[in-house]
């Protein structure tokens, strides 16, 4: 069951790259995704949010969050993704690292206002839930 935290490997064209489940499932099911990639210091990158090698056991050189990659995911399909062997799941993120991705969601200019709107939606969502559960 796909979770706040999780992470998978997911083909991205030849290669896999680390995507992290960053909300908690917004009242429709949905999930932001967001893509964790390695500097190539001959090629722009979004500089919102660079993780150190070591941050999570797949990141073994400087990486950055690749906000304009996020994702939107039902937490069916992503399940069924795994299930057929398209996303791979790894360790989960630390709360921590997924604090800082979280925190640039906002900042970076490369976030696409859909990404922005539904990760806003999860939040409300999840604040929902806790008033009703208290």
């Amino acid at each position: 069951m796909c979770e706040k935290y999780q992470t998978f490997l997911v083909p991205t064209g030849p290669e896999n790259h680390l995507y992290i489940v960053v909300t908690h499932e917004d009242d429709n099911g949905m999930h932001i995704l967001i893509n964790v990639s390695s500097i190539d210091p001959d090629i722009p990158y979004d500089t919102t949010c660079c993780l150190e090698a070591g941050v999570h056991r797949f990141i073994r050189h400087p990486s950055y969050v690749a906000y304009k990659f996020a994702i939107q995911r039902h937490k069916n399909f992503v399940d069924q993704q795994v299930q057929n062997g398209a996303y791979r799941p790894h360790d989960n993120a630390s709360g921590e690292l997924v604090t800082k991705i979280c925190e640039g969601i906002k900042k970076s200019n490369f976030t696409k206002r859909g990404i922005r709107d539904d990760y806003n939606a999860a939040l409300r969502a999840v604040a929902r839930r806790k008033k009703a559960a208290m």
